[in-house]
């Protein structure tokens, strides 16, 4: 098959790219997850949340999914740094 012949939208749309390392952005835990699907609900976050395993742990956090990340990936609460590890 020609790879030429096919829509380009469709073609990113098949496409992956997992590292090794996660990257967070500086901003909410409810933006970064969101970052997986383009127009996702609240729903939908939490429910990616809770396939990763991460649910629990983001609402025990003070502001829940509003929790801001800072610049370098990392929560700051309860006098000590907290990494975010989890695809969406």
């Amino acid at each position: 098959m020609d790879i030429r012949s096919l829509q380009l939208k469709w073609l990113r749309g098949q496409i992956g790219l997992v590292s090794q390392e996660p990257a967070l952005f500086g901003t909410t835990i409810a933006q970064n997850v969101s970052y997986g699907k383009d127009g996702a609900t609240m729903a939908e976050i939490e429910e990616a949340a809770k396939a990763a395993n991460a649910h629990a742990f983001i609402s025990q956090l003070p502001d829940g999914y509003e929790t801001q990340v800072s610049i370098r990936g990392k929560l700051h609460f309860c006098r000590r740094k907290v990494f975010v590890k989890f695809l969406v």
